[in-house]
C-alpha cells in the first residue's frame, strides 16, 4: 500500500512540474543556435551578423538562450557595422555562448577595422542572472572611444580560451579596458592592448568591476591568463582589478600607475555571517613591467581606498622603473612573496605589510630612500613579520627599512651607498627577536660606515625599539657596554655580536646556530634563557637542539631558491 501511495504521489509531482514547466517555456526556455560557415578559411561574415541581429529581435526581455558557433577562419569585419559604435553586437542574454570551434583560439579570427573605421568588435553581455560566455577566439582590431576596444561586456560576461590582441580603446567614459571592459577571463592571453589617451583612465588590457549582477558567485577578474605588453597612460598598465587575479602572469606591461596592475577601491562582500575582501591577487608572477612616466608601482599600484589587498605567494622579478616614482609594489600586504632582482626603484616596497617574504638582490636608485619605506607620518604603521632581506642594494640615501614594525625578521649582506647621514639597514624600526647581519654601507665602494641600526634625528625619533634582537655593527647612535648589549633607552635584551653563523647559508638556511656567538657560556645568555619554554609562531619552541628560532625561521620553511627556480 505504501508504495502503491509512492508512485501516485510521484505522478502527481511529474504532472505538476511538466505543467510548470510549460507554462515557463515562451519565457525561460525559449532558444536559438546557429553554425556560422567559412569556406575556404573565409568566415562568412554576413551570416554571422544576420544570426545576431535574428537572436536580438527574437529575445525575450533577458530570458533567453543563444549557442553560435563559428568554424575556424578569419571573419573580416571591416565595413560590418551593427550599431554605430559596434562592429558586432549580442544583447543581454541568459546563459549564451559565442565560440570559435577550432582547435584553438589562433584558429577562429574576429578581426576588427582599427582606428581608420572606429568601431570595437563585439559589445556582449550575460544577464543578471546567468552569464555569456565568449570563448576560443582570437579578438583584435578593435578601437573606440569608449571602454572595451576589443569587447565590452557586463559583470557576467566570461571570456575563456580566447587571444584579445591588438585592440584600442580611448575610455572616454572614464573606465578603459583595451581589450575587454567587464567580467571574468579563464585561460586568455591579453597582448598589445592599449588605453593612450590622458586622464582617469584604466586596464590597458582589461578593466573589471568586482560584482557580478544577480549572481552572488560571480566574481569578476582573471584566471590563468597571461598579460604581456599592454599599455595604460594612467593606471593598470594590463589590468584594473576589482575581484580576483589568481595564476596570471604579467611580462612587459607598463602605465604611470601599476605597470601590470591597478587595484581598484576594496570591494568588501558578505560571506555567510561576515564581509570578505574580495580584491585578491594570488600567485601570479610579475616580470619585467614599468613605468612608463614618474608615478608608482612598477608591478602593482594600490591606491589609498585599495590599501589592504592581500597580494598572496606570488614572484616579482626584473620590474624596472626607469623614470622615478615609488615602488616594485605601492601599497599592498604580501604573504608568501618573493621579491628579487628588481631595479631602478626608489623604494622597493612602499607602504607594504610583509609576512614571511623573500627580498633580495634588489637595487634601488634615484631619489629615494630605502628599498622598504613607509610614507611621512606613518611610522610603525606597516609590518614586517618572519621576512629575509638579502643582498639587497640602495643607493642614493640609502636605507633598508625604515620606520617598520620588524618581527622575526632576518637581515643579511645588504648594502647602503648613500652620504653620511644616511646609510643605515633599519632606521627608526620597531624590532623583535630580528637578526642583522653583514650589513655594511660601502661609499664609493670602499666601506664608510658600518651600519646594522640607528636611530635618526630626520625622522623626528632618536628611540630605538629593539627586543630579543642581534645585530653585528653599530654606529655612533648605538650605545654598548662592554659585553656588547644596547643601552639606548627602549632596547631590552638586544645585543652587538661577531661571527655570527647560521645553519647552512649557502643554500638560504639563515637559522642561527648554538655554535655561534649567540649561544655564548651554553646559553647563559639572559635573553636566550628567557626563551627557553616559548614557542614560535609555529608553535615550535625557540631554542630547540642547535637551532635558536631567532629572525625569520619560519621564512627558511619556503626554500626561496628553489620556489624561484620552479615557478
Amino acid at each position: 500500500m505504501k508504495k502503491a501511495t509512492a508512485i501516485v504521489r510521484s505522478i502527481l509531482h511529474a504532472g505538476v512540474f511538466a505543467a510548470v514547466a510549460f507554462l515557463l517555456a515562451p519565457v525561460s526556455l525559449a532558444a536559438y543556435e546557429a553554425t556560422i560557415e567559412a569556406p575556404n578559411g573565409v568566415g562568412d561574415v554576413v551570416a554571422l551578423t544576420n544570426a545576431l541581429a535574428e537572436i536580438n529581435a527574437l529575445q525575450n526581455n533577458t530570458w533567453f538562450n543563444a549557442k553560435v558557433w563559428l568554424k575556424p577562419g578569419v571573419y573580416n569585419l571591416s565595413g560590418v557595422y551593427m550599431d554605430s559604435a559596434n562592429h558586432l553586437n549580442l544583447k543581454s542574454c541568459q546563459g549564451g555562448m559565442i565560440a570559435g570551434l577550432g582547435a584553438g583560439p589562433e584558429d577562429t579570427i574576429l578581426l576588427g577595422g582599427g582606428e581608420t573605421e572606429g568601431h570595437r568588435v563585439l559589445s556582449a553581455s550575460g544577464s543578471n542572472y546567468d552569464w555569456m560566455t565568449i570563448s576560443n577566439l582570437t579578438v583584435t582590431g578593435g578601437w573606440t572611444t569608449g571602454d572595451g576596444g576589443g569587447i565590452h561586456g557586463n559583470g557576467t560576461t566570461r571570456y575563456r580560451h580566447l587571444i584579445v590582441s591588438n585592440n584600442y580603446a580611448a575610455g572616454s567614459n572614464q573606465g578603459g579596458g583595451g581589450g575587454c571592459m567587464n567580467g571574468r577571463a579563464e585561460y586568455c592571453q591579453f597582448a598589445d592592448n592599449r588605453v593612450v589617451s590622458s586622464g582617469s583612465r584604466f586596464g590597458g588590457a582589461f578593466w573589471t568591476d568586482g560584482g557580478g549582477g544577480q549572481q552572488a558567485n560571480f566574481v569578476q577578474g582573471a584566471w590563468h591568463c597571461t598579460f604581456s605588453n599592454n599599455e595604460c597612460h594612467h593606471r593598470g598598465g594590463a589590468l584594473f582589478l576589482k575581484g580576483k587575479c589568481i595564476d596570471c602572469t604579467f611580462v612587459g606591461n607598463t602605465a604611470v600607475y601599476g605597470g601590470a596592475v591597478n587595484c581598484g577601491a576594496v570591494e568588501w562582500s558578505w560571506n555567510s555571517s561576515h564581509f570578505t575582501n574580495s580584491t585578491e591577487i594570488l600567485d601570479c608572477k610579475f616580470i619585467g613591467n614599468t613605468l612608463s612616466a614618474w608615478g608608482h608601482g612598477s608591478a602593482v599600484y594600490c591606491s589609498a581606498s585599495s590599501v589592504g589587498v592581500p597580494i598572496s605567494n606570488c614572484v616579482f622579478t626584473a620590474n624596472d622603473t626607469t623614470v622615478g616614482g615609488s615602488g616594485v609594489i605601492y601599497k599592498g600586504d604580501l604573504y608568501d612573496c618573493i621579491v628579487t632582482n628588481n631595479v631602478r626603484v626608489e623604494q622597493t616596497l612602499y607602504n607594504c605589510n610583509l609576512y614571511r617574504c623573500y627580498v633580495a638582490e634588489n637595487k634601488g636608485t634615484g631619489g629615494g630612500n630605502s628599498i622598504d619605506s613607509v610614507a611621512t607620518g606613518q611610522a610603525h604603521a606597516y609590518t614586517n613579520s618572519n621576512c629575509i632581506f638579502l643582498n639587497n642594494i640602495q643607493e642614493s640615501y640609502g636605507i633598508i627599512s625604515i620606520c617598520k614594525a620588524v618581527v622575526n625578521c632576518t637581515y643579511i649582506g645588504n648594502v647602503t651607498q648613500g652620504g653620511a647621514n644616511y646609510g643605515d639597514i633599519c632606521r627608526n624600526c620597531r624590532m623583535w627577536n630580528t637578526v642583522l647581519d653583514e650589513n655594511y654601507q660601502d661609499k664609493g665602494k670602499n666601506p664608510y660606515y658600518h651600519v646594522d641600526v640607528r636611530a635618526h634625528t630626520a625622522d623626528g625619533d632618536l628611540t630605538l625599539v629593539m627586543t630579543n634582537c642581534v645585530f653585528g655593527r653599530a654606529d655612533s647612535y648605538t650605545t654598548l657596554d662592554a659585553n656588547g648589549y644596547v643601552t639606548n633607552a627602549g632596547v631590552a635584551n638586544t645585543r652587538r655580536v661577531t661571527n655570527m653563523r647560521f645553519a647552512d647559508a649557502a643554500n638560504g638556511d639563515y637559522t642561527p646556530r648554538t655554535s655561534s656567538a649567540l649561544y655564548d657560556a651554553g646559553c647563559q645568555e639572559p635573553w636566550l634563557l628567557s626563551l627557553v619554554g616559548e614557542t614560535d609562531l609555529a608553535g615550535n619552541p625557540r631554542v630547540f637542539g642547535a637551532a635558536i628560532d631567532i629572525g625569520a625561521y619560519e621564512c627558511q620553511k619556503m626554500k626561496p631558491g628553489a620556489m624561484l627556480l620552479f615557478r
